[in-house]
């Protein structure tokens, strides 16, 4: 795992000279496809909403249009010869896409004098309502959460769809009042770009630094062109603001993660060298679990209902966020 410190440096490197087209390969296992897959339907669902093009209203995101964007993300990590490829997606900061809600993930709210409302709240699959079970079977989702207090309902799916049309599906049963892809509690640092030309794909990689949900204060691109051959050329990286006087530290939190993740009752955090405030927050950013001066020890969420939540280490200056799955 590379250090804080290298990507950095590669930062700061200035590339003079021309820029060389290196032969690279499109090809990878279908693990690696499987880990940049969702990148690629991001990319694809984040094209058809910007264009407007008509698949903005199927619940399938079109493979032909993912796959164009998997082929260059995939290209890219096979292009080791380049250094700041390497950096990007071998190191620490694996670069993925954001886009404001989640492609797995949804919300719906319904009356609750609804019989099919009723079974979920006791976890009860099929409903018995055909609409309901129709959309629940035919796209996979498994019934996480169940909120009795607000009346609603969170699904995820094994798989990744346009959410905003499934929310419109689960909309036409009567008395729904409310069904959106579960969002983020704020924008991810780290995001990449594509634009599609005849000759090549375009992705632009970024990474925030200094940043507090969701707001940096510096970023910086790297650019790159995939040709249709799976060849690549890096062409320039550049910030937003000029990073003077700043001392290159090597990031004390680069190695801290949570283990187990998913987790059934208790976690831990390793990798620690000295205390750190942690924080346990929900998807709306609520923090529900806080503790000063961690050290390590052993935190027992068996209480939570099954989803995602989010921990937060910090130290001074520094911080680390981490997905955590309570199953």
């Amino acid at each position: 795992m590379k250090s804080y410190l290298t990507l950095l440096l590669a930062c700061f490197a200035i590339n003079n000279g021309q820029a060389q087209i290196v032969q690279s390969s499109c090809f990878a296992s279908d693990s690696v496809k499987a880990l940049y897959m969702e990148d690629a339907k991001r990319l694809a669902l984040r094209k058809i909403f910007a264009e407007n093009l008509t698949y903005k209203d199927s619940i399938h995101i079109p493979q032909s249009h993912a796959d164009t964007a998997l082929n260059a993300l995939i290209a890219v990590k096979n292009a080791q010869n380049i250094p700041e490829a390497d950096s990007l997606t071998g190191g620490y900061y694996f670069a993925h896409t954001t886009i404001p809600y989640i492609l797995d993930r949804i919300i719906v709210k319904a009356d609750s004098s609804l019989a099919w409302m009723d079974s979920l709240s006791i976890g009860s699959i099929p409903t018995g309502d055909n609409y309901i079970d129709s959309l629940i079977s035919t796209h996979y989702l498994n019934l996480t959460n169940f909120n009795s207090y607000s009346y609603y309902a969170i699904f995820e799916s094994d798989s990744s769809y346009n959410m905003s049309a499934l929310a419109d599906a689960f909309m036409q049963a009567p008395m729904v009042y409310l069904a959106q892809g579960d969002s983020y509690p704020w924008p991810d640092p780290v995001d990449i770009q594509d634009t599609i030309y005849p000759d090549y794909v375009q992705l632009t990689y970024s990474i925030g630094f200094n940043c507090f949900m969701g707001s940096c204060n510096y970023h910086r691109y790297w650019i790159f062109k995939v040709y249709y051959d799976c060849s690549v050329e890096f062409v320039e990286s550049y910030n937003t603001s000029p990073w003077t006087g700043m001392t290159i530290t090597e990031n004390s939190m680069d190695n801290i993660q949570i283990y187990p993740n998913p987790v059934k009752e208790e976690f831990a955090i390793q990798n620690i060298e000295e205390s750190v405030n942690l924080e346990l927050l929900d998807l709306s950013g609520k923090i529900i679990y806080s503790e000063s001066n961690y050290l390590g020890d052993i935190v027992n969420i068996s209480t939570l209902a099954a989803g995602s939540y989010l921990v937060r280490v910090s130290k001074d200056d520094q911080s680390k966020s981490m997905k955590l799955i309570k199953m």
